[in-house]
């Protein structure tokens, strides 16, 4: 009966971890991407700095094969571009300050062929941009420092202060989103929530991230997510998460299009929120070493996307995940189940073994044909073996 629970729980466990995805960078340069958006499947556009500079300078990166290759548009050298928004599949907006500091707008309506400046009423000086967010027909809210509040109803040709009175003066606002005509906006001060020109502070936390899913209104500040089900009248931190001490802080949330929730943060680390288990699994990209952070995460045409510094990663699609899958016996092993050692024949770069929830739990830097585990709980384990650029996975039962 044990080895049948066992088995059991191995199925489980596979599908489990391996229905994950996985995130693979897309491009190779030290660029830091703030902001990314496609048209369709297809066409798409990705904001950073020029590669290899830190000055007031600005890359416009497209594709148009879905993300495979990346090419850079230079025509915006003298503005420092920060995010970017498509109502169609042919009009769009870059967002950013221009050379003397001024909010710019630049849009097209010829898929990226073309751009011109678009008509901002009164445009705030020193103000980055952070975001974009629709809300209705041809209408979007831009948002970022210093109380960067502006929207537009005609697909971006004009922008105007989004009403004549807007919400407190707030340092930033990260975050905007609409339920029907209500307004949340998450900032530094806190959580605010308006009709008209009427806002009222909700929240007192410093929000980076929100989102509305099914009536309910997720909050993310630097250590956990906060959850209102009742408009915003209270908070709870169910999904305060431990994590926080081992992967620094959160910056980003995003619901994928069949409402899977994923947090992004500092050290490169991706989670996705799984509510059946109520844990969070690690979806640890597939990424260089290196002092990088994720900016955000963006439901988008082409799947879930994540930028940041030095990183464009994608996702994987069902067909990917599927050949991971098949990774899964790539090395053998033995014993296993185990009880101390386990042994094996090849020779990996570095063994990681992950926990039921995702977390490292240890690693072996240069292992040679046997690692010990009797450090472990009883359990059961996912072993991630790296040999240069291959990674290759393996389940073992610690007893």
């Amino acid at each position: 009966m044990k080895k049948l629970l066992l088995l059991l729980q191995l199925f489980l466990v596979t599908t489990l971890l391996f229905s994950q995805g996985i995130w693979q960078d897309q491009i190779n340069t030290n660029a830091y991407f703030t902001d990314i958006a496609f048209s369709n499947a297809s066409n798409g556009w990705a904001i950073a700095p020029a590669p290899g500079s830190t000055s007031a300078t600005s890359g416009l990166f497209y594709t148009t094969d879905g993300g495979n290759t990346w090419n850079t548009n230079n025509s915006f050298v003298h503005s420092l571009l920060t995010t970017v928004h498509f109502f169609s599949d042919s009009i769009g907006v870059l967002c950013g300050s221009n050379s003397a500091g001024f909010t710019v707008i630049y849009r097209t309506t010829d898929k990226g062929v073309t751009w011109t400046t678009s008509s901002i009423t009164n445009p705030p000086f020193n103000s980055e941009a952070y975001g974009i967010t629709p809300y209705g027909n041809g209408s979007a809210v831009l948002f970022g420092h210093f109380g960067l509040f502006y929207h537009t109803t005609d697909q971006g040709a004009t922008w105007a202060p989004f009403y004549n009175q807007g919400p407190p003066t707030i340092t930033a606002i990260h975050a905007v989103e609409f339920d029907n005509d209500t307004i949340y906006i998450a900032s530094e001060e806190g959580i605010y929530k308006g009709r008209n020109s009427n806002f009222q502070r909700v929240s007192s936390k410093d929000v980076y991230g929100l989102a509305i899913i099914n009536n309910d209104i997720y909050a993310l500040n630097d250590s956990s997510l906060l959850i209102s089900n009742d408009y915003g009248q209270s908070w709870n931190s169910q999904l305060s998460s431990p994590l926080y001490q081992s992967y620094g802080y959160w910056q980003s949330l995003e619901f994928s299009s069949s409402n899977e929730l994923f947090v992004s943060g500092s050290n490169r680390q991706i989670f996705r929120y799984n509510s059946n288990q109520n844990n969070w699994i690690s979806e640890s990209p597939r990424i260089s070493t290196g002092p990088s952070s994720i900016r955000s995460i963006k439901s988008t045409p082409n799947g879930l996307w994540a930028v940041g510094q030095g990183l464009l990663l994608k996702r994987g699609s069902t067909t990917e995940i599927n050949e991971l899958n098949k990774n899964l016996e790539s090395f053998a092993f033995y014993p296993n189940p185990a009880e101390n050692k386990i042994y094996f024949d090849s020779n990996f770069d570095l063994i990681e073994i992950y926990d039921l929830s995702g977390q490292l739990v240890n690693s072996y830097s240069n292992p040679r044909s046997t690692i010990d585990l009797s450090e472990l709980q009883s359990g059961i384990y996912l072993l991630k073996a790296h040999d240069g650029n291959d990674v290759s996975f393996q389940k073992v039962v610690k007893e």
